[in-house]
């Protein structure tokens, strides 16, 4: 395994690869690079402790996590029209390629920005991202299996998350142009003229309602390949204020060696596992008085299956008011957002399997565990979810209850070999 390179490095091999010719153009090439270096040399490198990560867990907001600084040369519109373009040629130019290497910038829970870099590969489905590593001016992370690593070099130590928390999700690709397509409000598409290349743009903006709160965003496309090549995405509907996510350079691979999706940690780091919690503002949900279920003596494993087992079993009969006596979270959406949510992780329609208590923690309200299921979804894919589930004891016994799902889920091994 192997350091990552600068990104002046990076961008100068990037030719080494089979990759598309969405570039600008040399001159605005040249200006990336200097911005760039620039953005890097003055940022202040003080440490932020991952509020971005934390926006990863959000089904529609992956890449809302996967934020950074560098601010470079943005389109200029010089004419509107109504373009003979459409997303379908955008789904349709993305199918070719399996990798993509962005760099931009982004805005921490704790309102932060700063620089980072990813480089992220599909799973073999196409679905969401497989291997993705990813660094900010403090900060690595990246995916082995289910799990997150997260180097911090200043505190020289690598924390191990049990769950997929950073990622593309869905993945760049076409599925994601065909979610918005099919689910956004007010999209609107835009033809221009970015000054400097002379060449063609198509801009479009649109927004929606997820689980994470509303959401919008802008996305340029090079009108000649029809592929993005920048993204910007907001915590509202509007486009309002500063982005919580801005990719400024987008390139696309057919495919990328594992050695670009690897870090090689120094010798004598300790690892450590993250501790589990819940947020602070799911404290009251976690304490509904009659959420979930009774443990009537179970041990752990015991109650969870049995609690998971109901849950999975409404989620898969569509019964919304079981899955909020279970899970009391999914009071704050409507019907139309459950089913929507439940629509996005491919709607299981079997359960396969309920794992052991993984991972332990605690929160306010009382322990907590995290539990593996396998499902096959409707589109014939097995996907291993992890659920984080809450325990609660009071004078009438003990009782848990489903947080949720934590972290992404990921494509499992099909027990029938399908």
């Amino acid at each position: 395994m192997k350091s990552l390179e600068s990104i002046e490095e990076t961008l100068r091999r990037l030719g080494a690869h089979r990759r598309s010719t969405a570039n600008p153009g040399p001159a605005l090439d040249e200006r990336i690079l200097a911005d760039g270096q620039a953005c890097l040399a003055e940022h202040d490198r003080g440490a932020m402790p991952g509020g971005i990560w934390a926006r990863l867990a959000s089904p529609r907001g992956a890449l809302a996590g996967v934020a950074a600084t560098i601010i470079v040369g943005t389109l200029v519109v010089v004419h509107w029209s109504s373009p003979a373009w459409a997303l379908s040629e955008a789904i349709e130019a993305l199918r070719p390629f399996r990798a993509v290497h962005m760099v931009g910038y982004g805005t921490g829970l704790d309102g932060v920005s700063q620089p980072m870099e990813l480089w992220a590969r599909a799973n073999a489905e196409g679905t969401q991202s497989g291997a993705c590593l990813a660094r900010t001016d403090d900060m690595v992370a990246w995916v082995d299996g289910a799990q997150t690593y997260y180097y911090f070099a200043a505190q020289n130590k690598v924390v191990v998350d049990p769950g997929i928390m950073i990622g593309l999700h869905p993945w760049c690709g076409p599925e994601l142009l065909e979610m918005l397509s099919e689910e956004a409000l007010d999209c609107r598409i835009r033809a221009g003229v970015d000054p400097v290349t002379g060449h063609g743009r198509i801009v479009v903006t649109g927004g929606m309602d997820t689980a994470f709160g509303p959401q919008s965003w802008r996305i340029e496309f090079d009108e000649s390949t029809s592929l993005p090549i920048r993204m910007q995405q907001w915590s509202n509907r509007k486009r309002q204020g500063a982005p919580v996510f801005s990719a400024e350079t987008m390139i696309y691979f057919e495919d990328l060696p594992d050695s670009d999706l690897v870090f090689e940690v120094p010798p004598g780091v300790p690892f450590e596992k993250k501790p589990l919690t819940i947020p602070e503002e799911n404290l009251a949900l976690m304490a509904t008085p009659d959420a979930g279920i009774a443990v009537d003596g179970r041990g752990r494993d015991e109650a969870c299956r049995k609690l998971l087992g109901e849950f999975w079993a409404a989620a898969i009969q569509g019964d919304l008011a079981r899955m909020r006596t279970l899970c009391p979270i999914l009071e704050r959406w409507d019907d139309k957002l459950v089913r929507m949510i439940l629509d996005q992780e491919g709607s299981a329609v079997e359960l396969l399997e309920i794992g052991p208590v993984i991972h332990e923690g605690a929160s306010a309200v009382g322990p907590l565990a995290l539990v593996p299921s396998r499902v096959r979804s409707r589109d014939g894919l097995v996907r291993e979810v992890r659920i984080l589930v809450q325990f609660r004891h009071g004078e009438s016994g003990t009782t848990c209850l489903v947080h949720g799902k934590y972290g992404q889920s990921r494509i499992a091994p099909d027990p029938d070999g399908a």
